[in-house]
């Protein structure tokens, strides 16, 4: 027979082994306390900006807070919440942040706990408050730290006391730096666009495919998802907008007296919160006059 003593000296693990000759350990949540901290309350405004000619479709208001939330989580020290221990099956622990949005707040919150038939953990949670006013792509945005916290010490799994993530100044000020994160940070948006033409010409169209492969070069993807056929003159050719290469998928074949050439892509842009993009109607027909240009060389 196994002594029990010697099976607790062995640690959480025996412990654990040990619950089926004692009948019970300990597993206790305490509930939360709720405080205030002191000092003023930071508070940040925000007004972002975005200019988009090409598409002219608003920007809804969970876009940003999608954009907001991942921003915070970026800029803490700290890990999202993950399991970090597993003692077998039924038991393990767990800890890290878990940032969170409920309408109007955001949610921080810094947890260390165990699983045993269910989730006990303590933890420390700040809270800010959001509000967004948008008129015509002009965003007003308000985010305040509340100093209302709700936060719960320590907890008991099988026994085995858990405590606070991190010291509780050290959590304060890693919730400090995450909304501090959010002054003065332009946010981009990014989007794109169907770009395509049509253009007949008098020119043969091994000529003009030739001019393509010249001018252009094939796309670097060799294996992109288009059809290739030196024979039909149709390949997916290197565009260059912004130092950045899009795949130009063209087709030429005979027409009339001359050709026809079709060509299409998807031009990705980025437009920020300062009101600058990447992508214009100006550039758009310089694009469009390159092509034309190419064909006619």
């Amino acid at each position: 027979m196994i002594k029990i003593s010697k099976i607790i000296k062995t640690g959480l693990l025996g412990a654990i082994l040990a619950i089926g000759f004692t009948g019970c350990i300990e597993t206790k949540a305490y509930p939360p306390e709720y405080k205030k901290l002191h000092g003023t309350p930071e508070e940040i405004n925000i007004t972002y900006n975005f200019v988009d000619e090409i598409n002219k479709k608003n920007i809804d208001n969970q876009r940003l807070i999608n954009i907001l939330q991942k921003k915070l989580s970026k800029n803490s020290n700290f890990f999202d919440k993950r399991r970090t221990y597993t003692v077998n099956y039924d038991v393990y622990y767990y800890g890290g942040k878990k940032v969170s949005y409920l309408p109007g707040m955001f949610n921080i919150s810094y947890i260390n706990g165990g699983h045993y038939g269910k989730n006990v953990e303590t933890f420390v949670k700040f809270s800010f408050p959001i509000k967004i006013q948008n008129t015509n792509n002009i965003y007003n945005i308000n985010i305040k730290f509340d100093p209302n916290y709700s936060i719960t010490n320590n907890a008991v799994v099988l026994g085995h006391d858990i405590k606070l993530l991190n010291p509780f100044n050290v959590l304060k000020q890693d919730a400090m730096k995450m909304f501090n994160s959010l002054k003065n940070t332009p946010i981009i948006i990014r989007r794109s666009l169907k770009f395509k033409g049509e253009i007949n010409t008098k020119y043969p169209d091994k000529a003009v495919y030739a001019n393509f492969k010249r001018i252009l070069g094939n796309y670097s993807w060799r294996d992109y998802n288009r059809d290739i056929s030196e024979v039909k003159k149709q390949n997916t050719f290197s565009l260059m907008v912004n130092k950045t290469e899009f795949p130009l998928f063209v087709e030429v074949y005979p027409y009339r007296d001359g050709s026809k050439v079709i060509y299409s892509t998807n031009l990705g842009y980025i437009i920020d919160s300062k009101g600058n993009s990447t992508l214009s109607h100006k550039k758009i027909e310089e694009l469009h006059k390159k092509i034309k240009d190419i064909i006619n060389n």
